[in-house]
């Protein structure tokens, strides 16, 4: 099982960084009843905001060493990374799916594949989803790589999503604080920021559609 779960993750980073073409699921792109419309394909990932909340922890980093100089060049950084990759960053985001605004909010930084079997994923499925994503194949002289409907297999795809607006607001404040010398004051819209991070769980027909995929 430990190798399995190991694979599956790796199968997850590549999936996540395919190209659109590659990553079609069977789900239906029309609005559904749940109230946001869904895509046919995995998630895309934000590369830039995964590198701000970087940049974020390690000016955290700094204020409690008190290497303020540090702190500022990486709220800055954080800053440029969310606002000048702006059209970027629009095309990945999608809508707060537990609220009836459809409005895009959240940009996905993260996404990996997980099974909501309670017997977890078999060899067999675990190959063929290596086979749908383009994984490495890791089978054995004699395997059979028959790929089963990936519909039927009981798997979804959790998200790692920042509310990018927010983001925003939250650096843009502890940038201020710190040129005014409140380094406190910083670190707390820092820690906001963090806190504002969500982790939401999909089905495979009920991935919310991004900005891109109109």
């Amino acid at each position: 099982m430990k190798r399995l779960i190991k694979t599956l993750m790796l199968t997850t980073v590549l999936a996540g960084a395919m190209l659109p073409a590659t990553r079609s699921f069977a789900a239906t792109t029309e609005p559904r009843p749940m109230g946001y419309a869904v895509q046919d394909e995995m998630l895309m990932t934000a590369h830039k905001v995964l590198q701000a909340l970087a940049d974020v922890e390690s000016a955290r980093m700094s204020l409690a060493i008190q290497d303020h100089t540090t702190a500022r060049e990486h709220v800055d950084r954080a800053i440029n990374e969310l606002a000048e990759q702006d059209v970027v960053i629009k095309d990945t985001m999608i809508p707060d799916t537990t609220k009836t605004d459809s409005a895009p909010v959240y940009a996905p930084f993260t996404v990996t594949l997980v099974t909501t079997d309670k017997e977890g994923v078999t060899y067999e499925n675990e190959l063929a989803i290596q086979k749908a994503y383009g994984a490495p194949q890791v089978a054995k002289p004699g395997d059979v790589l028959a790929e089963p409907h990936l519909e039927d297999l009981k798997v979804a795809i959790s998200a790692g999503l920042l509310p990018v607006d927010d983001s925003l607001t939250f650096l843009v404040e502890a940038r201020s604080f710190m040129k005014q010398g409140d380094y406190k004051a910083a670190d707390r819209s820092l820690q906001s920021l963090e806190n504002a991070v969500v982790y939401r769980t999909y089905m495979l027909d009920a991935i919310p559609r991004q900005g891109n995929l109109m």
